[in-house]
C-alpha cells in the first residue's frame, strides 16, 4: 500500500504541473496572437539545421522532422528555445521507439515522463502524445517494429495518427495527362547525350566507373561513406537526365514530374532507406515489393503519379539499359508486367 500510494501521489503531482502548464500555454497563446504569424509551425526541418546537408542526411532529418510534427504543434515557433527544445524531446522519442526491447523502451519513456512535466509548452497528456508518436513511428518506419506491435494497429489508425501532421495545402491545378504521356518513348545514347556537355558527360562515366569499382566498400549506416556519397549523386544527376529527355521528347511536364518523383520514392524512400540497396544493387524482387506492397501502402495518393508508376519503371529501367547502367533489362521489364494486375487491385483497396 505504500508503494502504491506514493506512486499515486507522483501521478497526481504530474497531473497537476500538466493543468498549470495548460493554463500557462492558453495565456501565452493569447498573448502571442498578435504577434505570431498566422501559421503555427509546419516545418519539415528541425530548426537551426544548416541547408546544405548531404541528401542523405537531409531525409534523415525530415524524416524525423514529421515524426516529431505533434510536438512541433504545441510549441511556439516564433521561439528558437522552445523549437530547440521541440528538437531534443524528438530526437529522445525517436531513440525511444527505436529500441525493440519493450522493457528498455517502456524505462526510457517513464524517464521521460517527468522531464516531460517540466515543459513549460507541452500541454498534451503524455499518454496520448506517446500513444499518437507511436503510430507515427510505425506508419515511417514499419520495419523497425516486430510484426506483433504492427499487427496492434489497423492501417487507419496509423493514417488517423499522421492525419493531423500538416494543414491541407490549396491544391495547385495540374494540367490532365496528355496519351503521348503514357508512352515509353526510344532512348538511344546518341539522343541522351546530346543533352549534356562533353564535360558533364565524362563526369559522369567517371562517377559511374568509380562507383563500380569500389560499391563493395559502401556503408549506407554511415552518412560520411564516400561511395554512399557518390550513389546518391550519381542518382539524381541520372534521374535528373532521365527527367530532362522525356520532356526533349515531348513527354508533358507533368508526367515528366510525376516520372522523376515515382523513382525517387524507389531509390531513396524504398531502396535506399528500406533495404540498403542502390541503382547499383537492387533485382526484380525489390521491384515486386515496391510495386504491390510499398507503393500502394506508403506514398501519399497522387492521380499522376499512381497512373504512370508502370511506365514511370518501365521507362527508367530502358533508359538505364540504353545507358549501360543496367546489363539486361528483360528480368525487369517482366516482373513489371506481372506485377502491373495486383498493383491496380492492391492500389484499389488502398485508395478506396
Amino acid at each position: 500500500m505504500g508503494v502504491m500510494g506514493k506512486k499515486g501521489k507522483k501521478k497526481k503531482k504530474i497531473q497537476k504541473k500538466q493543468q498549470q502548464k495548460a493554463m500557462k500555454q492558453r495565456a501565452k497563446k493569447k498573448a502571442m496572437q498578435k504577434k505570431r504569424p498566422a501559421t503555427r509551425s509546419q516545418s519539415t526541418e528541425f530548426p537551426g539545421m544548416p541547408g546544405n546537408l548531404p541528401p542523405e542526411v537531409q531525409a534523415k532529418a525530415n524524416l524525423m522532422a514529421r515524426f516529431a510534427q505533434p510536438l512541433f504543434e504545441m510549441a511556439d515557433a516564433t521561439d528558437m528555445e522552445e523549437m530547440q527544445n521541440v528538437a531534443t524531446l524528438a530526437q529522445v522519442f525517436w531513440e525511444a521507439y527505436q529500441e525493440t526491447d519493450l522493457e528498455k523502451r517502456k524505462a526510457k519513456l517513464d524517464e521521460l515522463r517527468e522531464h516531460y512535466a517540466e515543459v513549460p509548452w507541452a500541454t498534451r497528456e503524455f499518454d496520448d502524445l506517446t500513444e499518437q508518436l507511436l503510430k507515427r513511428h510505425i506508419y515511417l518506419l514499419s520495419d523497425t517494429h516486430t510484426e506483433e506491435e504492427r499487427n496492434r494497429y489497423t492501417r487507419e489508425d496509423l493514417e488517423a495518427a499522421m492525419a493531423a501532421e500538416e494543414p491541407a495545402k490549396e491544391k495547385e491545378e495540374v494540367p490532365p495527362l496528355e496519351e503521348s504521356d503514357y508512352q515509353i518513348p526510344e532512348f538511344t545514347t546518341e539522343e541522351i547525350f546530346s543533352l549534356l556537355s562533353e564535360d558533364e558527360q565524362t563526369n559522369l562515366s567517371d562517377l559511374f566507373q568509380s562507383i563500380k569499382d569500389n560499391y563493395q566498400d559502401i556503408d549506407f549506416i554511415d552518412e560520411n561513406n564516400p561511395v554512399l556519397h557518390q550513389v546518391v549523386e550519381f542518382q539524381e544527376k541520372v534521374l535528373n537526365l532521365f527527367q530532362q529527355y522525356l520532356q526533349h521528347k515531348g513527354i508533358s511536364e507533368t508526367a515528366a514530374t510525376a516520372h522523376s518523383e515515382n523513382l525517387k520514392t524507389f531509390f531513396n524512400d524504398f531502396l535506399k532507406d528500406q533495404h540498403n540497396s542502390s541503382m547499383f544493387s537492387f533485382d526484380a524482387d525489390h521491384l515486386e515489393e515496391f510495386i504491390v506492397d510499398f507503393y500502394p501502402r506508403k506514398v501519399e495518393a497522387n492521380p499522376a503519379q499512381d497512373e504512370l508508376l508502370m511506365t514511370s519503371l518501365k521507362s527508367f529501367i530502358s533508359f538505364a539499359e540504353t545507358l549501360g547502367y543496367l546489363e539486361n533489362a528483360t528480368p525487369y521489364l517482366k516482373i513489371i508486367d506481372e506485377c502491373e494486375e495486383e498493383f491496380m487491385e492492391v492500389l484499389e483497396d488502398y485508395r478506396g
